[in-house]
């Protein structure tokens, strides 16, 4: 149950800045916006979201986190996504 909650807290503001930046990027090359060659975005795309699910599996197998250091990650994470908002 524990995992589902962490991967909602996760994975929820990820999806909203994913159709933020999936609009921004429409509007950008609506304007007539290129992509840079080399760019990584592509990649990232999933790549991130990947390296999340994958942490999430290895709590899924190895059990949870030693007392409260799970809360510490989240924590972490949730006020880098609002800072980056």
């Amino acid at each position: 149950m524990r995992l589902a909650i962490v991967a909602g807290i996760v994975y929820v503001p990820m999806l909203a800045e994913a159709l933020r930046a999936a609009h921004n990027e429409r509007v950008q090359f609506a304007r007539g916006g290129v992509e840079p060659p080399g760019d990584v975005y592509r990649i990232m795309r999933t790549a991130y979201p990947g390296l999340f699910a994958a942490m999430l599996a290895e709590g899924f197998v190895r059990g949870p986190a030693a007392d409260g250091w799970w809360v510490v990650g989240l924590i972490v994470f949730e006020s880098s996504k609002a800072l980056k908002w």
